[in-house]
This record gives structure tokens, C-alpha cells and sequence, in this order.
């Protein structure tokens, strides 16, 4: 009797959570997008940066995820090493760049299109594109 009601119980759960997850996959959002604008892979954009006269980019996403850890938390060392080791580089603000592909948590994977990062690729967050 007593596993029973313990398989009576779990199936309870199961069916709400399930309840849940497809109420929140179907429903509507009242809070805006992840990206305001979807930037098409294949074009090409500008880089910006708020007024700020670089913009800064991950050679890939393991950098990526090492450059906000650092930013994060105010790391200073941790972003100068990431730096001094080329695993995220600047180009100036007002570059055209080649959009390549895009990640929810990384933003756009671009290649740089003048400058003397030429042919270089990086990743960026969609705000720094327009």
C-alpha cells in the first residue's frame, strides 16, 4: 500500500511539472527578447561600444566564458592575463565585421573585415553590432 501511494504521489509531480513547463513554454512574455534585433549570419555590421573607442572580443566561447567570470567579479589580473595571452582582443569601435554564426550565451561569432585584425574572428555580444 505504502508504494502505492509513493507511485501515486510521483506520478502527481510528474504530471504538474509537466503542467508547468509547456504554461511556460506556450505563454507569452511580457519581458523583451534576448536581443532586440536578430542580426542575419552572413551580413555585415559595425562594431560599437557606447561611445568608447574599442570594442572588446573572445577568440571562442571557453574565452568568452573566462572573460565574464573575470569581468564579473572585478578581476583586473585575470583580465589582463586574458589579454597578454590573446584570448580576447580589441579592435577600434566603428570596424566592419562579418557575422558568422550566433550563441544565446555568447553572443555573435564575427570576422573582422579591416583593420589590422584582419580575417580575424572573435566573439561579441549583439549590442556591440549595429
Amino acid at each position: 500500500m505504502y508504494q502505492k501511494a509513493i507511485k501515486w504521489v510521483a506520478l502527481g509531480l510528474f504530471i504538474l511539472i509537466s503542467i508547468i513547463v509547456i504554461a511556460w513554454i506556450v505563454s507569452p512574455s511580457d519581458s523583451p527578447p534576448y536581443q532586440s534585433t536578430h542580426l542575419n549570419i552572413g551580413s555585415e555590421y559595425i562594431v560599437v561600444n557606447n561611445g568608447f573607442e574599442v570594442v572588446w572580443l573572445a577568440i571562442d566561447t571557453e574565452a568568452d566564458d573566462k572573460w565574464i567570470e573575470a569581468s564579473t567579479a572585478n578581476d583586473t589580473i585575470g583580465l589582463r592575463s586574458l589579454m597578454l595571452s590573446g584570448q580576447i582582443f580589441s579592435v577600434p569601435a566603428g570596424t566592419k565585421v562579418l557575422v558568422l554564426d550566433n550563441s544565446l550565451w555568447h553572443g555573435y561569432k564575427v570576422r573582422i573585415l579591416e583593420g589590422d585584425k584582419f580575417g580575424k574572428t572573435g566573439w561579441l555580444p549583439s549590442e556591440s553590432l549595429k
